[in-house]
């Protein structure tokens, strides 16, 4: 079999930083009151805020980390990086680090 097994990136991912500043503290300065996440299985990745799903996409595992492909055709660069066990994306002008996991809102806030 030749297809690239790509296990590492399956799962659940949670945004944890926003332009280096912790995702919560930028959620309510943005008026954003659900986390981010991306399910990836081996068929697509599912994007979330909270529970409810916003868009279901192909992706493809490239040497940097993968590309998710967008509905419009344009493609999205997630960087890994095996030493933190994040992915990192730049869109627009912002740059999101998501951890695997989970990432609940504090109940603090």
């Amino acid at each position: 079999q030749m297809d690239y097994i790509a296990d590492w990136i399956y799962g659940t991912w949670s945004m944890v930083t926003v332009n280096g500043q912790d995702f919560w503290e930028y959620a309510c300065a943005n008026d954003i009151s659900k986390e981010y996440i991306l399910k990836f299985t081996a068929q697509n990745v599912d994007v979330y805020t909270g529970e409810e799903l916003i868009g279901t996409y192909a992706y493809r595992i490239t040497d940097e980390g993968a590309e998710i492909f967008n509905d419009d055709g344009t493609k999205d660069s997630i960087v890994y990086d095996p030493a933190a066990d994040t992915l990192t994306f730049t869109e627009d002008d912002i740059t999101g680090v998501l951890a695997r996991g989970e990432n609940p809102r504090p109940a603090a806030q």
